[in-house]
């Protein structure tokens, strides 16, 4: 249920901090890593690296020109493809920051890129590459 929660939240945060008919190149994004978050090993488990960019990655297509287009052509995003490079861990009560952008944009997907970064030294704690097509809501197949 929470999952959900977090997941509205972030789109009216998006809604509430849009830039209007802009495309955005970077949106940043944060928060702290709480108790749901963290493995035995007192860091964040690598399952909540996917979860957390994904409410950032919602934040971030609504506060940009995206959330508005999907809106419009009646499509939504699904992603196929993820990547994941892990450099650095996030520890428990640790504020990070994700900085999402578009890195392609082609007939066939967007391509997403999702950084991670720690501290005050904003040091690069991980990576996240997607590859999300826009299927149409009608008939669940891609807008190519």
């Amino acid at each position: 249920m929470t999952y959900y929660i977090r997941v509205l939240y972030n789109i009216i945060e998006g809604y509430l901090h849009n830039k209007q008919n802009q495309n955005i190149n970077e949106t940043r994004w944060f928060s702290r890593a709480g108790l749901s978050d963290i493995d035995m090993f007192m860091h964040m488990n690598n399952a909540s690296y996917f979860r957390v960019a994904e409410y950032a990655r919602w934040a971030w297509t609504y506060e940009s020109v995206l959330g508005k287009i999907m809106k419009e052509r009646n499509v939504y995003p699904l992603v196929t493809l993820v990547s994941a490079r892990y450099r650095r861990p996030i520890r428990l009560w640790q504020k990070y920051e994700i900085r999402s952008r578009m890195i392609d944009i082609n007939d066939k997907a967007m391509h997403i890129q999702q950084n991670f970064y720690v501290g005050k030294s904003n040091s690069f704690a991980a990576s996240i590459l997607l590859k999300v097509p826009l299927l149409r809501k009608s008939d669940n197949t891609t807008i190519n």
